[in-house]
């Protein structure tokens, strides 16, 4: 039986294959302006009423009885605002089928604002997805260090072992005042860490077989080049980590299948 769809907003993605290109063997950096979406999206704003008292998760675990939902909750820094991603999955035989082998997920941010302590709740992420080979699911990725803007993306699963810095793709800000949300980067990243500033994306690029470093407010990409030992076929970058200042990334680079690496180099 399918699943009529009466959520907001909907998602695509795209499973790239595993192998990545050659990096050229010029360590010069470029840079250019990353393709990215124009568009501007508003999410649903609701209110929440002051006389409820059933959690979202209380009220999926009993409308989902039959499925396994889980919760996830994070909070800025200053403690005004709370991520929250809600999935109910199907774990049985029948439910598989009476769901037609789809898991509903729920992403939202909810912050309290200005000096009355108005509260809203934006939701960013509101459907029924495919529970397939390979699927995505909303993630955060962090906040702005001036606490006016949440960023996230999709985490992609492959189906399969997970690589060194997993896969990311749409790329988004959300200014937590407003619920606007504004699409950063297209196309499939790994590794996608934000700079302890908020002002920076740095993050590999299987297309060009380098790392990216973004401005998040220029919109300007930097692609550094990196040289791979002689006679190494695949590849898999990750772990950034940033300096506290900002000017210094290590990464993580492993060689061979990711179910079985062959070798590793920082």
């Amino acid at each position: 039986m399918k699943i009529s769809t009466v959520f907001l907003t909907l998602f695509t993605f795209a499973l790239v294959g595993c192998n990545p290109i050659s990096p050229t063997p010029d360590l010069a950096a470029t840079i250019e302006l990353p393709l990215r979406s124009t568009s501007t999206l508003y999410p649903s704003a609701t209110i929440p009423s002051p006389t409820s008292t059933l959690s979202p998760f209380d009220i999926a675990s009993a409308v989902f009885s039959d499925l396994s939902v889980e919760k996830q909750t994070f909070y800025s820094p200053d403690g005004r605002c709370a991520w929250e991603r809600l999935q109910a999955w199907s774990i049985k035989d029948f439910a598989r089928q009476k769901y037609d082998n789809q898991f509903f997920i729920r992403a939202t941010v909810n912050c309290v604002r200005g000096e009355w302590n108005e509260e809203v709740n934006w939701v960013l992420v509101n459907e029924w997805k495919e529970q397939g080979l390979g699927y995505s699911i909303p993630d955060l990725l962090g906040w702005s260090a001036d606490g006016k803007f949440l960023y996230f993306y999709d985490s992609i699963i492959p189906d399969g072992c997970q690589p060194i810095g997993g896969f990311q793709d749409n790329i988004r800000q959300v200014e937590l005042d407003t619920g606007i949300i504004r699409s950063l980067l297209l196309g499939l990243k790994s590794g996608v860490s934000l700079s302890p500033d908020a002002t920076r994306l740095v993050y590999y690029d299987g297309q060009k077989a380098d790392v990216g470093s973004y401005d998040i407010v220029s919109d300007e990409v930097q692609h550094i080049p990196f040289t791979i030992p002689d006679k190494v076929d695949y590849w898999w970058v990750g772990d950034f980590t940033w300096s506290p200042d900002g000017q210094i990334v290590l990464f993580v680079i492993i060689y061979g299948d990711p179910c079985y690496p062959t070798g590793t180099s920082i």
